[in-house]
C-alpha cells in the first residue's frame, strides 16, 4: 500500500543552519510541486529537530507558520546526551524521527537544512515511494555558498519565495555555474584518474554532467519493525540503506535531474584541505572506498550513473562519457565484491554500530585495523 502520511525530518541547530533553512531550504520546499503537492494526496508532518536555544526562533518563523497552513509541524528538542555536533547530531535526529515514523506507519523524508530542492522534486520522490519503493535515493552536488546563494535570490518572486521558478533545469544550470571547489576537483580526467571521494563526476561538454556515487542520499524511507535503527555512521555512509531496503530491488534511484534534484551548499573553506589530494586510478579509489566500509548496496549504486541535464537528453552525446565511467566503475566493483573484502566491510559496520567513535579513536584498535589492512594487501 502507498504511504498515507509522510514525516519530514529536518535537523537544524545554530545560526548558520537556521538561516539556511529559513532563507533557502523552506522556500524551496514550499514550491507548489514539493510539499504542497504531497499534502494534496497524503498527510504531511514536518519534524524540526533542534536544540533548546533555537526552538523559539523556529516556532515563530513566518515560513513555519506558512507550513502549518497545510501540514503539521513538530519542533523536537534533543538533549546533549542524544547527539553532539555534526554527523552525530544528524544521526540522533534521524533516529528520533524514524522511530516516530515507524510507530505511526509513516514514510520518512530525510532532509537537511542546507538543501535546495527543485520544484516538483519532493512530489516525484514521494511518487516513487507510492509506487512501491522502500527507499528512494537522490544524488545532489554541493554548491559554493558565497556565490550560489546570491544567485538563488534572483529566482525569488515578489513574496520572497521561489514558487515555481526554480525547476530542475534551472537548478542544474545554477549548480554547474556555482559548483563548490571540492566538487570541481572531483571530475575525472581523460586518462581515467580522479580523487577518492563518495562520488565521481564527468563532464558531458555542452550537455551536463554525470555522477557515480557510492553513497546516495536516502530521501524517502519506509521502515518495517525488523530494521535496527542503532546506526552511528550517517544514513547514507553506513549500511543503514541496505538494512532498511533489505534488497537492491526495493530501492529506487533517481537517475535524472529532470525527475528530481537537490543541491546542498557549503562555504569555500569546507574540504579545502582535500582539493590538492593527488588523483589516482580505479585501484586507489577501490582501496579508499574499502577504508570506509562498503556494502553490496553501495556497489549497486556505483553501477548507476546520475545525469544532470542542462538541455534535452541526446543519447549519442552522453554515450561515450557514460561508457568510460561504467568501465572504471566495473573494475572498482569487481575488486570490492571479492568475498573477503565484503566480509571486512561487514565487520567494520558491525563494530562501528557496537562501539562507534570509541572504536575509531582508540589507538590500539587503529593499529590493529591497519595490520589487518596490510595483511589483506590494501594500499590506501
Amino acid at each position: 500500500m502507498p504511504p498515507s502520511a509522510y514525516r519530514l525530518i529536518l535537523p537544524v541547530w545554530g545560526d548558520a543552519y537556521r538561516r539556511a533553512l529559513l532563507r533557502y531550504c523552506l522556500p524551496s520546499l514550499l514550491a507548489p510541486g514539493n510539499l504542497p503537492a504531497v499534502a494534496a494526496r497524503a498527510g504531511v508532518l514536518v519534524q524540526l529537530c533542534t536544540k533548546e536555544a533555537d526552538r523559539q526562533a523556529l516556532e515563530t518563523a513566518d515560513l513555519v507558520r506558512r507550513l502549518r497552513s497545510f501540514a503539521r509541524v513538530e519542533v523536537v528538542t534533543l538533549s546533549s546526551e542524544e547527539g553532539r555536533e555534526g554527523y552525530d547530531y544528524f544521526s540522533a535526529c534521524y533516529r528520533n524521527g524514524l522511530e516516530r515514523a515507524r510507530e505511526r506507519g509513516e514514510a520518512a523524508l530525510l532532509l537537511t537544512a542546507d538543501q535546495i530542492w527543485a520544484d516538483g522534486s519532493i512530489s516525484a520522490v514521494c511518487a516513487r515511494a507510492e509506487a512501491g519503493a522502500r527507499v528512494v535515493l537522490v544524488a545532489g552536488p554541493r554548491l559554493l555558498e558565497e556565490t550560489a546563494l546570491p544567485a538563488l535570490d534572483a529566482f525569488r518572486g515578489p513574496d520572497g519565495e521561489f514558487a515555481d521558478r526554480l525547476g530542475p533545469r534551472a537548478l542544474a544550470a545554477l549548480a554547474w555555474e556555482h559548483l563548490h571547489p571540492w566538487d570541481q576537483s572531483l571530475f575525472w580526467d581523460e586518462s581515467d584518474r580522479g580523487r577518492p571521494a563518495s562520488f565521481q563526476f564527468r563532464e558531458v561538454p555542452g550537455e551536463g554532467f554525470l555522477m557515480h556515487c557510492l553513497h546516495l542520499h536516502p530521501a524517502c524511507v519506509r521502515l518495517d519493525e525488523s530494521v535496527n535503527l542503532d546506526f552511528r555512521l550517517t544514513v547514507d555512509g553506513g549500511d543503514f540503506v541496505e538494512r532498511a531496503a533489505g534488497r537492491p530491488e526495493a530501492c529506487h534511484v533517481i537517475l535524472c535531474s529532470d525527475e528530481a534534484m537537490y543541491c546542498s551548499t557549503a562555504p569555500r573553506g569546507q574540504s579545502a584541505h582535500l582539493i590538492d589530494e593527488p588523483k589516482g586510478d580505479w585501484l586507489r579509489y577501490a582501496n579508499w572506498a574499502l577504508s570506509l566500509g562498503v556494502s553490496r548496496m553501495n556497489l549497486s549504486f556505483l553501477r548507476q550513473g546520475v545525469r544532470f541535464l542542462l538541455k534535452d537528453f541526446e543519447a549519442e552525446k552522453w554515450a561515450p562519457v557514460e561508457a568510460r565511467a561504467a568501465a572504471v566503475c566495473a573494475r572498482i566493483r569487481a575488486r570490492l565484491t571479492r568475498p573477503h573484502l565484503l566480509l571486512y566491510s561487514r565487520a567494520y559496520f558491525a563494530l562501528d554500530r557496537r562501539f562507534g567513535r570509541r572504536l575509531r579513536s582508540h589507538a590500539g584498535v587503529v593499529r590493529l585495523w591497519k595490520m589487518i589492512r596490510r595483511a589483506m594487501g590494501l594500499g590506501y
